[in-house]
């Protein structure tokens, strides 16, 4: 399946790695209100396509698609285990 000319993809956030996960959150938490667990953050304009299109090529989702106020969000495993989100916007309930 080719990707969908129309589907705009862009990385939005970037995650600092860091020596301990559970020291550098208390430290951004409580510095910069900083988020959780997930590496990098993958925008898409399309996200019912770039899904299913992930789907069918392997990709290993960790959860189910769900809808936040930010948009529909579903985390993926890249191919060293990093956590990537998925975002796209708001889907239809």
């Amino acid at each position: 399946m080719p990707a969908n000319p129309a589907s705009t993809r862009t990385l939005s956030q970037v995650t600092l790695l860091v020596r301990d996960y559970d020291e550098a959150i208390r430290f951004f938490a409580q510095a910069l209100g900083a988020g959780g667990r997930v590496f990098m953050f993958l925008r898409t304009s399309d996200f019912r396509f770039d899904f299913e299109h992930m789907k069918t090529h392997g990709m290993r989702f960790i959860e189910e698609p769900r809808r936040e106020i930010y948009g529909t969000v579903v985390v993926f495993l890249d191919l060293y285990g990093n956590k990537w989100d998925l975002i796209g916007p708001v889907m239809p309930a």
